[in-house]
């Protein structure tokens, strides 16, 4: 091989390899930004509520899917039937303030990280089954 073709393949590998590098280190960086942004942790996800019932973690997903309810779920005329199917059956069930409500409970993992007990989400159901009230407590 000649010295000047020589030195043309060095000269082109020694910009290459560099942008190569690069060009997968960044795009690697966007895929792991996107995949944040679209991520389906805090996204209900019916699969994923129902087979994390006994999560009680504080890293619990369904502790993460409660934004995406409230602003999807929980602003709609959703009857208590369709909330049961939805999240699957309560952890429990029980009489609400006034006569003829009730209302589910659901375990959400560990709620606040420092102290003990359990995060649940309280529906409570007016005597039509709609929604009236909903929180997020730590027992």
């Amino acid at each position: 091989m000649k010295p000047s073709m020589s030195r043309f393949i060095s000269v082109l590998l020694a910009l290459v390899i560099p942008m190569v590098v690069a060009k997968f280190m960044f795009s690697y960086y966007l895929e792991g930004e996107n995949k944040k942004e679209v991520s389906t942790t805090d996204k209900f996800d019916r699969e994923t509520w129902l087979a994390n019932e006994y999560d009680y973690t504080f890293e619990s997903p369904r502790k993460k899917m409660i934004p995406d309810l409230e602003r999807n779920y929980f602003l709609k005329e959703i009857t208590a039937n369709e909330f049961r199917y939805t999240l699957g059956d309560p952890a429990e069930e029980y009489e609400g303030e006034d006569e003829g409500e009730f209302c589910f409970a659901y375990g959400v993992g560990k709620w606040v990280e420092d102290q003990m007990g359990q995060g649940t989400l309280e529906l409570c159901f007016d005597k039509r089954k709609h929604l009236k009230s909903h929180r997020v407590f730590q027992e």
